[in-house]
């Protein structure tokens, strides 16, 4: 992300964002795979996203509200 706004000069709330993205669709390739050799517990990672989720409604309401 730092290179992306120092570099590329993209603006920091974007470059955040497509990082994020860049990210959730490595995850999700990753878990495709983990499912297909049966390393994946459906009911724990049920738990974790909506954790996730939860956290990350919370990190972009405070965020917004820090310069």
């Amino acid at each position: 992300m730092p290179a992306m706004v120092s570099l590329l000069k993209i603006d920091e709330y974007k470059a955040r964002g497509t990082t994020l993205a860049t990210i959730l669709v490595a995850t999700l390739i990753t878990a495709i795979f983990y499912a297909n050799f049966k390393y994946f517990d459906l009911s724990l990672s049920i738990k974790a996203a909506i954790g996730g989720i939860i956290g990350g409604i919370i990190g972009a309401k405070v965020m917004s509200k820090i310069p």
